[in-house]
């Protein structure tokens, strides 16, 4: 995988999913700048977000997929709800995930 993240405008196809255990799920609230940036993130991409979850936690990395679906959905009810975060946003970057398309 590369160091660019994954931008909600690309178009995700099937072969492009990646799991939660991979990339980092990087935010800022009250805003659409939102991303899916490869996990270890050694281009510090994540650097210009204030939240970070997903990969760089290590329960995710424990977890089964089912398990990580429910932390998915999670972190997408977190965005919307609590950080303010455009839905139609948090679902485009989220569509890269095999969690969250399952």
């Amino acid at each position: 995988m590369s160091d660019t993240i994954i931008q909600p405008s690309e178009e995700i196809l099937m072969s492009n999913y990646v799991d939660s255990t991979m990339v980092m799920l990087c935010w800022n609230p009250n805003s659409p700048e939102i991303a899916l940036v490869p996990w270890p993130d050694q281009a510090m991409v994540s650097h210009q977000y204030q939240n970070s979850s997903l990969a760089c936690e290590r329960d995710i990395q424990e977890m089964t997929f089912e398990q990580r679906q429910q932390a998915v959905m999670a972190e997408a009810i977190k965005l919307v709800e609590r950080d303010g975060c455009p839905a139609d946003v948090v679902h485009r970057v989220l569509s890269g995930l095999a969690e969250y398309q399952a």
